[in-house]
């Protein structure tokens, strides 16, 4: 991704970080100061460019800040991902660009 570029993302599926229950997008509300977007929902979709880790959650459009290759991830302690189960797809588009 380039700083500044468009890009929409929505997801949908569920997954679980410790067995049940599962969890859509939006995690499960909880928050935890150990997790890997601390101030996003434990079990929510979130996503990293560069240094920049960020909740996706049930998406929307937004710009990129940094620049870099996109990852995405439940948002949980790192280490702990053993434990974790289920799926979620996620449709990632980049709008085109107003000239």
């Amino acid at each position: 991704m380039r700083r500044g570029q468009r890009i929409a993302i929505s997801a949908e599926g569920r997954w679980n970080y410790r067995g049940q229950p599962a969890f859509g997008p939006a995690g499960s509300g909880e928050r935890l100061d150990t997790t890997l977007a601390p101030r996003a929902p434990l079990a929510a979709l979130i996503g990293r460019v560069g240094d920049e880790v960020f909740l996706i959650g049930q998406g929307g459009q937004s710009q990129a800040a940094s620049e870099g290759r996109l990852y995405l991830s439940i948002n949980d302690v790192s280490g702990t991902f053993g434990d974790n189960a289920g799926f979620m797809n996620v449709y990632v588009q980049f709008p085109e660009e107003r000239r």
